[in-house]
């Protein structure tokens, strides 16, 4: 009987852990040099932290109007996604292709979503 409850235990926190859909990309924005630098990380800890580097496929940046269009997209070269620890707003980061380039004139707020095996979004303002 001991044995079946185990069993039975193990089982059902082996289903609950799959059908979980991944953890947030965290996004923090950092000033550097002049240049505004994206932090990424995901935390994939249940009980302790286990934060980790996020696998993106995709940076969109688009204005906080109704537009939602792009105004600066970069897409991993391949199907795979890559491990992206930071990025330099605006710059190519490496693995990715810029399918939308950032115009220079870009000012206002926006927001910046992340997607990958999971997803962020936060909003920042360009000067």
């Amino acid at each position: 009987m001991k044995l079946l409850v185990r069993s039975y235990l193990t089982s059902a926190a082996a289903f609950a852990l799959a059908s979980c859909s991944p953890p947030e990309i965290k996004i923090a924005l950092i000033q550097m040099n002049g240049h505004q630098v994206v932090s990424l990380t995901q935390d994939w800890g249940i009980i302790f932290s286990d934060k980790r580097v996020p696998c993106v496929d995709r940076i969109d940046l688009h204005p906080n109007d109704s537009s939602r269009s792009s105004v600066w997209r970069v897409e991993a070269r391949t199907d795979q996604c890559v491990k992206l620890g930071s990025f330099v707003l605006g710059q190519v980061p490496s693995g990715f292709r810029e399918v939308i380039p950032l115009p220079t004139s870009s000012h206002g707020t926006f927001t910046i979503e992340v997607l990958g095996i999971g997803v962020g979004w936060t909003q920042l303002t360009l000067r």
